[in-house]
């Protein structure tokens, strides 16, 4: 990846940014969590399993719903640069090949 530019470098690497993010709050909130509980205290169930469940839940749509946009980003930035590519490659073409000659006359030098 040393050919994409910083701040290309940057987009690249936002979605590990976000997955690591996600798995630092996940951590943060099961220590939490873990820290109230006394050892003794049977396991809760019901609302604390629901409640973590869709807290948990929430954060994984968040950071697949950015993926999934960064991915969808990427993709459109790619068909761009082809397509700019491609242009470039037809017109280097055309220099090289060089204007079309006139036909040459009898007397023209």
């Amino acid at each position: 990846m040393s050919w994409l530019k910083s701040s290309e470098r940057a987009q690249v690497n936002e979605p590990v940014d976000v997955f690591s993010k996600l798995e630092g709050e996940i951590r943060e909130f099961v220590r939490r969590d873990a820290s109230t509980t006394p050892p003794s205290a049977p396991p809760q169930q019901g609302k604390d399993s629901e409640l973590i469940a869709t807290h948990v839940g929430s954060l994984v749509q968040q950071v697949s719903g950015t993926s999934v946009q960064e991915i969808e980003k990427l993709i459109a930035e790619l068909h761009m640069l082809r397509e700019t590519l491609q242009n470039e490659a037809a017109r280097v073409q055309r220099e090289i090949i060089g204007p079309p000659s006139s036909p040459k006359m009898p007397g023209d030098r």
